[in-house]
């Protein structure tokens, strides 16, 4: 479909893949939005998070615009849709990390993928 396309070719251009980028506009593929997002509010995603039933704490960090989550024995790379969701560069139409903010403090995050739903919460200091 058009928005898989247009999806696999933002992947691209984020993870600096020239080559697959313009195979994928022959194809059809359009950009899609960037959003404007305050880099402040992106840093203070970052940290170490707990969730309920799952042994060891999750690491969000942010790298090229983009937030790694170091978690449940895999790494995954998040791209954003918004200052509070963003979606999986690999699974963008199921898989989400969606937080909730304090003003500019993190409340916690929603794991979201087609299987579960886990709630993560700022590791305790």
């Amino acid at each position: 479909s058009q928005n898989v396309l247009d999806e696999t070719l933002l992947a691209a251009e984020i993870k600096k893949q020239p080559e697959i980028a313009a195979m994928l506009r022959d194809a059809g593929a359009k950009p899609l939005p960037k959003p404007d997002i305050d880099p402040a509010l992106l840093a203070a995603l970052a940290g170490r998070y707990t969730a309920p039933n799952v042994p060891t704490p999750a690491t969000v960090v942010l790298e090229d615009g983009l937030l790694k989550l170091n978690g449940l024995g895999r790494a995954f790379e998040y791209r954003p849709l918004d200052a509070k969701t963003f979606v999986s560069l690999t699974q963008p139409a199921t898989d989400k990390l969606i937080f909730e903010m304090d003003g500019k403090n993190v409340k916690g995050f929603d794991f979201v993928n087609a299987f579960t739903k886990l709630r993560f919460t700022p590791e305790a200091k």
